[in-house]
């Protein structure tokens, strides 16, 4: 038996997983330690994404609880063409995490003369912003998870590779403020704690004219907490306009959390 689903799950709470059905998934700035160090200090960044797991139903008793009850499965077909990928999960102190870090503090040594800013030529940027495209699908293992009612880093360990995380992570403008914001990180360098949480929210903002769709047939699984869900979400699918022609069949694919935990 394979360790993996042929799925991609996205677990969330009910009102988003019916938003979701209806408009798509909205990439938003999630905040986690970045898969490298400056100086031998780990720095806490906001990434841009959407989550998904490949694990089994059978194994998802505990993701659910951390991430919601309700969620929506898609063919890896389809995330593999949207540019979806697993994460690369790195332990500190590993050759991993050495190279990478080592790679990236050199390019932050090339400073201007005042050194309040990368003086990099245009090749050894594009190369920097291709190598931080790259980071932003990686993932430190066993670092702090970000909790969002206390807005700070919980300083609990997680050991995040038991996820099998697969990352969308849309593609934003580059910022001409290199020093603080390469490519799709905001960090907490120079800025405020506050300022940096109000800029996040503008941006999730705009990256709701971006969202990441999929069409009816993608869909292999609708998961609800209860009875009392799936008779809502039968109702919520039927008066979606792209779901008339595929209704009874996507019906077919509604379960809950409770028979999912019943029978695996």
């Amino acid at each position: 038996m394979s360790t993996s689903a042929n799925t991609l799950f996205h677990f969330t709470n009910y009102q988003n997983l019916k938003n979701i059905l209806k408009t798509g998934f909205y990439s938003s700035y999630s905040f986690e330690e970045l898969a490298f160090s400056l100086n031998k200090e780990t720095i806490p960044a906001a990434i841009p994404m959407v989550s998904f797991c490949d694990i089994r139903l059978s194994q998802i008793k505990d993701h659910t609880r951390n991430y919601g009850f309700s969620g929506v499965g898609l063919t890896k077909e389809w995330g593999i063409n949207h540019g979806i990928n697993p994460v690369f999960y790195i332990e500190r102190k590993t050759m991993p995490d050495i190279y990478l870090s080592s790679i990236i503090t050199s390019f932050f040594k090339e400073r201007n003369q005042e050194g309040t800013s990368l003086a990099l030529t245009s090749n050894l940027k594009i190369a920097l912003i291709e190598l931080m495209k790259i980071v932003s699908y990686c993932k430190i293992n066993n670092s702090q998870n970000w909790d969002k009612k206390l807005e700070t880093l919980t300083g609990k360990k997680i050991n995040f590779y038991n996820e099998r995380e697969w990352r969308f992570v849309p593609q934003v403008n580059q910022t001409d403020k290199t020093d603080l914001i390469l490519l799709n990180f905001i960090t907490i360098l120079e800025q405020s704690k506050t300022s940096t949480l109000i800029q996040i929210k503008q941006l999730n903002e705009k990256l709701k004219n971006n969202p990441l769709t999929f069409s009816p047939e993608c869909i292999r699984h609708i998961i609800v907490k209860n009875d009392r869900q799936l008779n809502d979400i039968i109702k919520h699918l039927r008066s979606i306009e792209k779901y008339k022609k595929d209704f009874d069949l996507l019906v077919s694919k509604i379960t809950t959390i409770g028979r999912l935990n019943e029978d695996h």
